[in-house]
């Protein structure tokens, strides 16, 4: 038998499509819609798939046509069995099978954020951090299947699937072996060359047992950690196992990582199986006791790291994000109007930067006046601010929730007010009459429910925070000596590369840096483009009730656009040609095209005209600024990641600490300049909670 390969049959003939409607004849009143292909493997297709009820789901597909060997039926239908009886958190579910004539479908939970295998591949490696986070989950499962006695047998990245709140979901249970009974062991050689365990492919007289997944943990441990598994080779797959036999593998000195983290992989990477550590060990290894371990993990982790470098501003005692109103967005009137081809020139553009000087002296003036009037108020606070030290911590609170929800938990729908609206309502429509309001033209109030303010103006007061917090602590030499800085500054993957404001008519188009193009219509809706044109999604307020609205996310395929959307459509595919005609054509250090991402795609949730700028906010909590003058700076990581792209699109990321210290008195009073605009955004807001509308 030649070791490495899967003993899953693959077969060489190329393998049928399903049908688009799925129709199991046992099961009439069951019926799914194939929608997006997920993945491809030795034994069949993963494909999305919606129920007539709307839920999403994935499915794999297997061809009756493989399944003529009896080896290659008793392995489906022994992964069936596995995954069946398995229940839990950290595990894909397993919804239901059925058959028709030429397929078998294996119907699951899917998986919103794909793989940690493409996470990987994304950032490169993971800080200490996401490896302790993802690690327990991955532990607290296998604890698991080793009470149901289940051997997976093939842990790898690939098989570790997210979840849309980022949470790891063990998946493809194909190799998987049940034991009969404690102390059994198996003796098939199979798994993954880079992840097979020792015993699994040397000793088949003594077989394996658990201590094969845990093998396979320190390999994973190792390659999220370094960014490469630890027996990888440029070679055959002979090399490969070579050195696992010999256990030749050695830390990347260029890479920091902890001696606690080496020391744990070193533990479970024996080759005598009975001397590795237990789950149990692994649980009370230090590398777990003395780092910190974030309770969530934002989705932007997928191409960003988290950073931690900047301390969280004490909130006042009557503060309660939970009661805050949203913010309006105020758009200028003074429009570009090139993509209807009327030529119009915009004003020309004056140098901001006396602009910048003037607001930056008034608003240090603002700030004398209120630290003198307050001055007795805030002795009591100095010495314990003095003392505060930046501590890593994964605390974000609720900040961190995503900006759409998944449709498939709204429930109670207002059908009226659910649906599709077109780019034009009628003038005597509901939508209508709800999307454009008297004040709405005055630049006042928003378009936001209580539960969204939760959500978006909890961005904007987030990174407010930092930037206050930080602009104090660098000028007191004291406090600035405690800072601690991350080894690793994320340059965020995704914000806006190009746009064209044309919403006195339509809304705001724009290329986010990964090549998805977009429209924030000005009914409040999203269209939303893949990079690879093929896809798009389509977001939209959901009334839930007579107070209360979510944003709703629906994703198609261009082709089959439905009938309601072919306007927005049509518009969107104007915008985007215009800009890749029209625009700057110049490809920049920052710019690719994700051609893998065709769902859950990030997206413009608001924007903002100022006298100098254009404020964008996106899905992933990224504010950023394009001043007129062609600057750019985006904030991440809720203020504590500064991204500065200048005149001529050189792009730098730092820290928030660090850009303050070491950047010139233009790009600081410019950062000056967009924290005193978040600062009126967020007044603003409060100002609106204290006068509600009458």
């Amino acid at each position: 038998m030649e070791r490495g390969k899967r003993n899953l049959f693959r077969n060489n003939r190329i393998m049928r499509e399903p049908p688009l409607i799925i129709k199991p004849p046992k099961k009439p009143d069951h019926e799914y819609k194939r929608r997006g292909l997920l993945g491809e493997g030795g034994f069949g297709r993963c494909y999305e798939v919606e129920t007539k009820e709307g839920k999403i789901l994935a499915v794999k597909v297997v061809d009756k046509a493989s399944l003529r060997n009896p080896k290659n039926k008793d392995k489906l239908l022994s992964e069936i069995a596995i995954h069946k009886k398995l229940d839990h958190p950290h595990i894909v579910k397993f919804y239901d099978c059925c058959e028709d004539q030429s397929f078998v479908y294996l119907l699951m939970e899917l998986c919103e954020n794909k793989t940690l295998a493409y996470m990987n591949k994304k950032r490169q490696r993971l800080t200490e951090p996401e490896v302790r986070y993802f690690m327990l989950q991955l532990l607290n499962a296998c604890e698991y299947m080793q009470s149901q006695y289940v051997i997976h047998r093939d842990l790898k990245l690939a098989n570790l699937f997210l979840s849309k709140d980022m949470k790891i979901k063990i998946g493809d249970f194909g190799l998987a072996a049940q034991l009969e009974c404690e102390g059994e062991r198996k003796k098939t050689i199979c798994g993954t060359p880079n992840y097979i365990a020792p015993e699994v492919l040397f000793d088949r007289t003594n077989g394996h047992s658990f201590e094969a997944d845990i093998w396979s943990l320190g390999v994973i441990m190792y390659t999220l950690l370094f960014g490469r598994p630890p027996f990888q080779t440029d070679g055959e797959v002979d090399q490969i196992y070579r050195r696992i036999k010999e256990l030749k593998y050695e830390f990347p000195s260029h890479i920091t990582v902890s001696k606690e983290a080496k020391k744990l992989i070193n533990l479970m990477l024996i080759l005598e199986p009975e001397k590795r550590l237990t789950i149990q060990q692994i649980l009370n290894h230090e590398f777990f006791s003395l780092g910190m371990t974030p309770t969530t993990i934002p989705v932007s982790a997928l191409n960003i790291a988290p950073c931690f470098d900047v301390p969280q501003l004490n909130k006042p005692a009557n503060y309660s994000i939970s009661t805050r109103h949203p913010l309006k967005t105020l758009v200028s009137n003074n429009l570009n109007t090139a993509i209807a081809g009327q030529g119009k020139k915009l004003p020309a553009k004056k140098s901001i930067e006396p602009a910048l000087k003037k607001h930056t002296v008034q608003s240090e003036d603002k700030n004398k006046h209120d630290n003198e009037k307050n001055s007795t108020a805030s002795s009591s606070n100095k010495t314990e601010q003095k003392k505060r030290i930046i501590k890593l911590t994964a605390k974000k609170t609720d900040l961190k929730k995503p900006i759409v929800k998944s449709e498939d938990k709204i429930k109670k729908v207002d059908v009226k007010n659910s649906g599709p609206s077109s780019a034009n309502q009628k003038p005597g429509s509901a939508e209508s009459k709800s999307s454009v309001k008297p004040e709405e033209k005055a630049g006042k109030l928003n378009d936001a429910t209580p539960h969204q303010d939760k959500l978006r103006t909890g961005v904007l007061e987030a990174i407010l925070n930092t930037l206050e917090i930080s602009f104090r602590t660098i000028l007191d030499q004291e406090n600035a000596k405690n800072i601690i800085c991350n080894d690793i500054t994320p340059t965020p993957n995704v914000f806006v590369n190009k746009w064209i404001d044309y919403s006195n008519k339509y809304g705001m188009g724009y290329q986010l840096t990964d090549s998805s193009v977009g429209v924030h219509f000005n009914d409040k809706t999203t269209l939303i483009m893949s990079p690879n044109g093929s896809n798009f999604e389509y977001i939209y307020n959901n009334r839930i009730s007579s107070t209360s609205i979510i944003p709703t996310r629906k994703s198609y395929l261009v082709a089959d656009c439905p009938k309601v959307l072919q306007k927005k459509m049509y518009l969107l595919r104007n915008f985007r040609n215009y800009m890749n005609e029209t625009l700057s054509r110049r490809t920049h250090s920052y710019t690719f095209v994700d051609k893998d991402r065709t769902h859950n795609m990030e997206f413009l949730t608001k924007f903002k005209r100022t006298p100098h700028a254009m404020m964008f906010r996106l899905s992933n909590r990224i504010v950023q600024v394009n001043f007129f003058d062609h600057v750019k700076i985006v904030i991440s990581e809720e203020g504590n990641v500064i991204t500065y792209i200048n005149e001529a699109n050189e792009l730098k990321t730092y820290t928030i600490t660090n850009f303050l210290k070491i950047s010139n008195s233009v790009e600081v009073n410019r950062l000056k300049y967009v924290k005193d605009v978040l600062k009126k955004l967020v007044d603003a807001a409060h100002k609106t909670k204290k006068s509600p509308e009458k």
